[in-house]
């Protein structure tokens, strides 16, 4: 069906669309919203569409009225609206009905204003029954849904239309999955940590791209476009990067436009005089359109969140680019900021976290909030924006105002809902309570604590406000918090939080056994306080209950994993660490302690393959650097050994010399294919040495590491050879003999012998390499003769020969002798 030939129901304008739904609700008969014949199939798609795309942030009691009006008590409610899901002349009400209840609840704790809802009776949306909703409907393995959000009762009424099973006729709803994934998605926000039943939910729903989107054939590019968003972000939340990135992609194809980062000259600093390069993001269209084929929605820059200046006295607002961006003059509507933002989603969660990588984030951001004409986008924007700059010591202080001003704007009336609601669900923006907590942190890290803890309080925020009490040295005051709401309710949730201040096991045994053992951080908790104790095999039996409950917790797995290493298990750390990497593909250390694991059980390539994977989450990270280093000399990589140890010297860092003995070592007493393979290592490692004894001129230990490379040289009787061989034999003694105490030692002696008496046989090859007639002949060989002296002497004043041991003896004899034949030369 073509959607341009199908009669409009719903109106553009706001005020008659929200006088089509009520109007449309009051009639109590869904039959009333079909057209006849052949047109009843496409009033059903424009009505899902319109719905897709706009919502219904708006609610009457006339929305309610299909349900009568005999229920006097939640339970009555939830009888009489399960009864509606299985009558075909209520279905298009509970469908629009699951759709309005989830859009004001986005209203209510994600755009704002919120709203009372008093419409409603008192047993529906009162305290108590939002305490109980919370608790009991929408609790998930025995753990409540955050105890902050305003009217839950909406989520419950959405949690019934589409996730529970009763809805006998979704089939009809070509946008009903959809729904249901948002639903999710929504209900997820209401808790820390990934929720095992929700993205079972999300799995059944969600098989691939390509099977999802061919639901929505008959929509247009805008809806289209706004499931792909969506679909970005919810495959990132659950891990699925491999859908997150083939539905990125979808999207920026219909799209008809791309993103990508390039350099230009400019000006970051008001000091700075001369131009660099300046990263900046170039907009291009990829179809002959200039703007695509969506529509430019009108610019609404008045009723936006105004960006905070940085007013910083040595960064300037904005970088001075030399040339003209070609790409500021694009101007971008709200599906493509949209998709922008899921980009950087995609980015964040997919990838590597760099601070190179930051800098671009921030201008696709940048991008976003220069634009100024949907609220969601921009406010979503302007919070990320916040996340990065509030570790940023000349940026915090406007990260801390754009914060305060986006949640004041959030109870601010005097922005429309619509402008607000527009695309809220597309633009990643997260709940008040995130933007609120995010505020909170900001405030306390600029030590505004009494505020910051204000804030923590009054969000129920106990983690932090645990964690800042701990900062602050007082654990008293936090555990006398979490008794005196332990006093007024007992909940495994403040039994956790007991336990976690106190150190106590006792109350996380409590808090395991309150739950009816389904709350799974209380065994979580219990196995950190004993992996901190150093009780592993207790630690891996409270970490494997967290997980039958949570098998979607990264932190637990990366701890049992732990356990496992500390425990000589290796092979249930190997598939600890799996888990990790297989859940998070970037969890750097993840896959370094899965490479630790694989080298204990001798399985070297397998490590240095893994140790790759981990390079490319962390490349900075010099300690995985160092690793990558031991495990190719295990695999017996040794180039790529050769350029860990170069890339470690590049950052300033000075290596193991004990490693460095033992690589030089291994890589020479390696039997290889061929020449050109042996010439191009040894080669590689002579470089490496030289670097390294120009830096550290006074190791004696790389000087003679350094000697024996050329030692292991088979084709030795060039004159360069023999001049290099000799000035680093000459630097070994002359470090030697820097210590004045060398004589008094049987080993310092014995080393001396052996390095002075190379010396002497390299010095009478280099006079033997040279010309007959070259002056430096004699002075070679006089030189030798009297270091040789030189160093029986020392020897024979303290030790004496008969004080040696047979070894040492053997050098003295030998060196005396070849000083003798050098007097005689």
């Amino acid at each position: 069906l073509s959607l341009s030939l199908i009669p409009r129901i719903w109106s553009c304008s706001r005020s008659i669309r929200r006088k089509n739904w009520k109007s449309n609700a009051s009639s109590g008969n869904d039959r009333e919203m079909n057209y006849d014949g052949s047109n009843k199939l496409a009033s059903m798609l424009e009505l899902e569409a319109d719905m897709l795309l706009n919502g219904i942030p708006c609610l009457s009691a006339e929305d309610f009225a299909f349900l009568g009006s005999s229920w006097g008590s939640l339970e009555e409610f939830e009888g009489a609206y399960k009864r509606a899901l299985t009558d075909e002349t209520h279905a298009v009400s509970c469908f629009r009905l699951g759709v309005a209840c989830l859009s004001c609840f986005m209203q209510d704790n994600f755009c704002g204003p919120p709203e009372s809802r008093t419409f409603l009776p008192a047993f529906l949306i009162d305290a108590d029954a939002s305490s109980t909703i919370r608790k009991v409907h929408l609790a998930l393995d025995s753990e409540a849904a955050y105890q902050g959000c305003r009217n839950p009762f909406l989520l419950l009424v959405a949690k019934w239309t589409f996730v529970c099973s009763d809805y006998t006729f979704a089939s009809m709803f070509v946008t009903y999955k959809f729904w249901t994934l948002r639903t999710v998605r929504v209900w997820q926000h209401l808790f820390p940590r990934r929720q095992l039943k929700l993205a079972n939910i999300y799995s059944s729903l969600f098989v691939g791209t390509e099977e999802f989107l061919c639901c929505f054939s008959a929509f247009g590019k805008k809806a289209k476009a706004i499931v792909l968003i969506e679909l970005v972000e919810i495959c990132c939340y659950y891990y699925r990067f491999e859908d997150a990135r083939v539905a990125l992609t979808k999207c920026m194809n219909l799209l008809e436009f791309s993103a990508k980062v390039t350099g230009v000259l400019g000006r970051r600093t008001r000091f700075q005089t001369f131009d660099c390069p300046q990263l900046v993001l170039k907009v291009e269209a990829n179809g002959q359109q200039e703007f695509g084929t969506i529509e430019m929605e009108p610019q609404w820059s008045d009723i936006v969140p105004a960006t905070v200046p940085l007013n910083d006295d040595t960064l300037l607002e904005q970088v001075c680019l030399t040339e003209q961006d070609s790409s500021s003059g694009r101007p971008l509507n709200a599906v493509e900021q949209c998709a922008l933002l899921a980009g950087v989603t995609f980015a964040r969660r997919s990838g590597p976290s760099t601070s190179f990588l930051k800098e671009e984030f921030k201008l696709y951001l940048e991008k976003v909030i220069e634009q100024r004409s949907n609220w969601a986008a921009q406010t979503a924007a302007l919070y990320h924006r916040c996340q990065m700059e509030k570790k940023e010591r000349r940026m915090v202080e406007r990260a801390m105002k754009q914060m305060s001003d986006s949640v004041d704007q959030f109870y601010n009336s005097s922005v429309d809902v619509w402008l607000r609601f527009n695309y809220v669900f597309s633009s990643c923006l997260p709940p008040i309570w995130v933007r609120e907590t995010c505020l909170a942190d900001i405030l306390f890290s600029i030590g505004c604590s009494n505020e910051a803890l204000q804030m923590f309080t009054r969000l129920k925020a106990w983690d932090f406000v645990i964690k800042c009490y701990k900062r602050l040295g007082m654990l008293a005051k936090a555990e006398s918090v979490i008794r005196e709401l332990l006093s007024e309710e007992e909940t495994p949730e403040m039994y956790c939080y007991l336990g976690e201040i106190t150190d106590d096991a006792l109350y996380f045994v409590k808090s395991w056994s309150l739950s009816n053992e389904r709350y799974s951080r209380a065994q979580r908790s219990l196995g950190s306080l004993l992996l901190r104790q150093g009780k592993y095999d207790d630690a891996l039996a409270a970490f494997g209950k967290a997980l039958r409950l949570q098998p979607m917790d990264l932190k637990s797995w990366f701890s049992k994993g732990f356990c496992a290493m500390k425990k000589k298990y290796y092979r249930l750390a190997i598939k600890c660490y799996k888990h990790c990497v297989r859940i998070e593909p970037d969890y750097a250390e993840a896959w370094s302690n899965l490479a630790a694991a694989l080298m204990q059980m001798s399985e070297y390539d397998k490590a240095h393959k893994v140790l790759q994977d981990a390079l490319r989450c962390k490349y900075e990270d010099l300690k995985i650097w160092e690793n990558f280093v031991s495990v190719s000399l295990a695999a017996r990589r040794f180039e790529d050994a050769l350029t860990g140890i170069n890339h470690i010297l590049d950052f300033g860092h000075f290596y193991n010399v004990d490693l460095i003995d033992c690589f030089v070592h291994t890589c020479l007493e390696t039997e290889y294919e061929n020449d050109a393979e042996i010439t191009d290592v040894h080669k590689k490692l002579r470089s490496l040495l030289a670097r390294l004894t120009t830096a550290h001129p006074n190791d004696v230990r790389l000087w003679k590491a350094y000697a024996l490379t050329y030692e292991h040289i088979s084709n030795n009787g060039d004159k360069t050879f023999w001049e290099k061989y000799v000035c680093i034999l000459e630097r070994i003694v002359v470090i030697g003999r820097l210590n004045d105490r060398w004589h008094l030692d049987e080993s310092t002696v014995e080393e001396m012998l052996r390095w002075t008496l190379k010396l002497v046989n390299a010095r009478r090859q280099l006079a033997a390499a040279l010309p007959p007639t070259s002056s430096r002949r004699p002075k070679l060989i006089l030189s030798s003769e009297m270091l040789a002296n030189d160093v029986l002497g020392q020897i024979e004043k303290t030790a004496g020969f008969d004080g040696l041991q047979e070894n040492t003896k053997q050098l003295f004899l030998s060196l005396k002798q070849n000083a003798a034949s050098q007097e005689a030369l």
